[in-house]
């Protein structure tokens, strides 16, 4: 019956059956035609989730972003499928040493969107573009050079002279300084600012907030951490809850708490558990209400929270470990 409602999720059992068996090329197959066949985005979905996974073990790349961007076109609209198709199909380009293709691919997806606080998918597609920006720098040896007035020795003839140009047994190596090739942070950085800045009239609070999470983020990733930990210190300094994404209103949240600033780190933390509740991100604001009130000796209210972020009433497992640890 090949025409039948539910053959979608006869091919998806199927390959299930030839993943468990080893049979991955006969998986694959029956995956992607689930793919094609299915009548419900359940079905959908989960077989592209595991033909990902197949095509991703197998290096099947072009496979990989042909199927991404079929998808991405019936769902270009709708913003958390269609920045999820994005970032695989930028992933499969970069696989196929396609970089400024996935840039580009990356970048166009970002800056329409990153005004928008309530999609969680920017922050990941960010974090991406910031892996391919970030220049391969390597750290290589220059060595030092001699003082301006060290005497130069005097040209000698046969072994006399070998002996008077050659270091005696023993002698210390010069020194050598080490030294970053490539591109600087400052340099990357424009290039960087310059692939995520909307125009002007779509620039808001949440895209300021964003394109600094990326100049940080990027220069963790350039081993940068004094820059990285000032810019975090701006965002906290300056952001507006209001302005923040899930993942925004976490990180920001903690470090604020850290620092010591707990009314902002409160702000951050309510405004995620009221509004995203259903984030991946959500039971860290139990966490983080937990450790303001475990500093503050509120100790049953602390397990209270630390028990509610270990519960089923979050979707979103982020921050698990440190709230068993609480408890």
């Amino acid at each position: 019956s090949p025409n039948d409602a539910n053959i979608g999720q006869v091919h998806a059992l199927l390959a299930d059956g030839y993943s468990q068996s080893g049979d991955y090329p006969k998986a694959m197959e029956h995956f992607a035609l689930a793919v094609q066949k299915a009548q419900t985005e359940d079905v959908r979905r989960y077989a592209m989730d595991n033909v990902t996974d197949l095509y991703v073990s197998e290096n099947k790349w072009k496979e990989l972003a042909d199927m991404w961007q079929s998808y991405f076109d019936v769902h270009e609209d709708e913003e958390e499928e269609s920045l999820k198709a994005v970032l695989w199909i930028s992933r499969a380009r970069v696989k196929e040493g396609k970089p400024d293709e996935a840039k580009k691919i990356l970048a166009e997806a970002i800056v329409p969107k990153i005004g928008n606080s309530g999609n969680e998918q920017v922050e990941g597609l960010i974090q991406q573009l910031c892996s391919l920006v970030a220049p391969k720098r390597r750290r290589v040896s220059v060595p030092t050079p001699p003082p301006a007035d060290a005497a130069s020795p005097k040209p000698a003839d046969g072994a006399a002279g070998a002996a008077a140009t050659t270091p005696p047994a023993g002698s210390a190596t010069p020194p050598s300084t080490v030294q970053m090739t490539g591109p600087t942070f400052e340099e990357t950085e424009k290039e960087l600012e310059k692939l995520l800045t909307p125009p002007q009239a779509a620039m808001n609070g949440t895209s300021q907030m964003r394109i600094l999470f990326a100049r940080a983020w990027l220069a963790r990733l350039m081993k940068e951490p004094e820059k990285a930990e000032k810019l975090l210190s701006i965002i906290i300094e300056v952001a507006k809850p209001d302005d923040l994404s899930p993942l925004l209103l976490a990180t920001i949240g903690d470090n604020a708490r850290k620092k010591g600033n707990i009314e902002k780190a409160e702000g951050c933390y309510k405004r995620l558990q009221e509004f995203f509740a259903d984030s991946d991100y959500a039971d860290g604001a139990a966490v983080g209400l937990a450790e303001i009130a475990f500093e503050k000796g509120e100790h049953d209210k602390a397990l209270v929270l630390f028990n509610e972020a270990t519960s089923e009433k979050y979707q979103g497992s982020s921050k698990l470990l440190d709230a068993t640890i609480g408890k």
